[in-house]
């Protein structure tokens, strides 16, 4: 999985509205999913192959293979 890491959730979900825009799909209001760090608010886009010419140079530059060892994801809603 690529991830592309933001210092906020309004910045990923920002990206992601301008992806959905770019693409051209009336459908939808966003292009990739974000995971957001419950401790201090950064989001991470969750970017799939077949978007990634979606991406600048440099977010392609930035894209990481795993969230961050420090990451706290939000807690499972099944348990």
């Amino acid at each position: 999985m690529n991830f592309l890491v933001f210092d906020t959730e309004q910045e990923a979900t920002t990206r992601s509205e301008q992806a959905a825009t770019e693409k051209g799909n009336p459908d939808y209001s966003l292009v990739w999913s974000a995971t957001v760090d419950r401790n201090d608010g950064r989001a991470a886009l969750q970017v799939h192959g077949d978007y990634l010419y979606l991406l600048t140079d440099d977010e392609k530059d930035a894209l990481v293979d795993e969230l961050p060892a420090d990451w706290s994801p939000p807690p499972n809603p099944f348990e």
